[in-house]
């Protein structure tokens, strides 16, 4: 399995962003720069191994802290993830 991109809306840090995969990539930075945050971004997307951690997700995940939206009501917190070359037991896994 490749991840070829990977988009980031309303977690931690990171209020809309984008990663775009390479054959090999490197994420290099100072601190506070979001390397983590895409780490665990892939983390959720890929493993399931999170969603027994309760909660899976808390108020420090959401953007700034910031987990109720302009209208009051919950803020979304999404991952949007181009996946290629998989198997056929991460398609079942998967899909």
């Amino acid at each position: 399995m490749r991840v070829r991109q990977l988009e980031i809306e309303n977690f931690r840090g990171i209020t809309k962003g984008r990663v775009v995969f390479q054959q090999r990539t490197l994420l290099v930075g100072g601190n506070n720069i979001g390397k983590s945050t895409v780490c665990e971004a892939l983390e959720l997307v890929l493993g399931p191994e999170r969603l027994y951690r309760r909660p899976v997700i808390d108020e420090h995940d959401f953007s700034h802290g910031a987990y109720l939206g302009d209208e009051g009501g919950p803020r979304e917190i999404r991952f949007r993830a181009v996946l290629t070359d998989l198997s056929d037991e991460q398609l079942r896994r998967f899909f």
